[in-house]
């Protein structure tokens, strides 16, 4: 079974770049995702206000899910993609 990790992609201070995650994180992409199928993320749904998260998982254009913590969808995710191996 493949470990799933994710990496901050954006923050509210540095759009885009990298580089510079300054401000507080709003979307990590997952790594560790099977090979078909969209890239996907990790989304706060209230980027404008931190201090409320609302996090979900963003694959393509759907996302699904409502977790407290992006830490808390990167577990379901990972429970999902397992469920999903072992039914396989």
């Amino acid at each position: 079974m493949t470990k799933l990790t994710m990496h901050a992609s954006m923050c509210s201070s540095s759009g885009l770049n990298a580089e510079y995650m300054a401000g507080p994180v709003f979307r990590y992409k997952v790594d560790g995702m099977p090979p078909r199928g969209p890239e996907t993320f990790i989304v706060n749904v209230n980027s404008g206000t931190p201090h409320e998260a609302l996090w979900s998982i963003a694959r393509g254009r759907d996302r699904t899910g409502e977790y407290k913590t992006a830490e808390d969808a990167l577990v379901a995710l990972q429970q999902e993609i397992d469920e999903v191996s072992v039914a396989q």
